[in-house]
């Protein structure tokens, strides 16, 4: 991440540079291939999906300064840019934007003020689709966290297994032994454009997390939610393979795990 600092501060430059009057971008790629009849028309306005990236590469470039030491300004221009998505994408602590993408950025990115009233319009926006996702490959990625973060993660469990399209269920019906590009027939069969749920799986329902970059600290914090009572997870890392091996019964967790030598779990 060192290493790369360079390249990112050149990269939010090029950024800076396509400013519109609102202080925010928007010439990237949309929520492309949702479960829309044209592609390229995602609902959420690629300036508030291109904003909400930006954001977080401020965030991350700014951590990058702060582990080699460099003084920046860059944790500075993430909340002012923070600022101006919300001024125009909050009103009255609601996404005036009433879709599943553009509500998990917000959350996801932590643009609010106020979360409950995120997570109370995110909640709606997927039991309006019957506990299915509408939203292309970057909200996808977010959703799942997203629902994480407002104590929805059992949604994420429903969507997860919906029937029906669009879904995953739907993929396997079809005969999928490989995740597709799109939702519907006709595009690439092996594609790794919404395997975001993977690192769901391994994040939240098996609670692997980094504490920092490049595992020497982990928290081990499994989420057991709804229906759920067992779950067994390996994760390989560049320190060795991690595992995590939980049951539930009788509302009672039992939680057994391994590290490899020299990684540090935290609380």
């Amino acid at each position: 991440m060192i290493d790369c600092l360079p390249a990112f501060e050149k990269y939010l430059g090029y950024n800076e540079e396509k400013f519109n009057s609102d202080g925010l971008i928007g010439y990237g790629l949309c929520d492309w291939a949702g479960p829309w009849e044209n592609l390229n028309e995602a609902p959420t306005p690629v300036e508030l999906t291109d904003s909400a990236l930006l954001v977080g590469c401020y965030d991350i470039t700014a951590l990058a300064a702060e582990l080699s030491g460099e003084k920046s300004d860059f944790a500075e221009k993430a909340a002012a840019l923070r600022s101006r998505i919300k001024s125009k994408y909050i009103k009255n602590g609601l996404c005036t934007v009433d879709e599943q993408t553009a509500i998990s950025m917000l959350v996801y990115y932590d643009i609010y003020n106020d979360l409950a009233p995120l997570a109370g319009q995110l909640a709606k926006a997927v039991e309006k689709y019957d506990f299915h996702h509408h939203c292309g490959m970057v909200g996808l990625r977010r959703l799942y966290p997203a629902l994480d973060k407002c104590g929805l993660s059992e949604c994420g469990l429903k969507i997860l297994l919906a029937e029906g399209y669009p879904s995953y269920t739907d993929w396997l019906k079809r005969g999928a032994t490989t995740l597709c590009e799109t939702w519907r027939e006709g595009n690439s069969q092996n594609h790794q454009m919404y395997s975001s749920f993977m690192a769901w799986l391994v994040k939240s329902v098996a609670g692997i997390a980094p504490a920092e970059p490049g595992f020497s600290k982990v928290r081990i914090k499994p989420l057991a939610f709804g229906d759920l009572t067992h779950c067994d997870c390996e994760l390989d890392t560049v320190k060795g393979k991690i595992t995590v091996h939980w049951t539930r019964k009788h509302g009672k967790l039992t939680l057994n795990y391994t590290v490899p030598v020299g990684v540090e779990v935290i609380d």
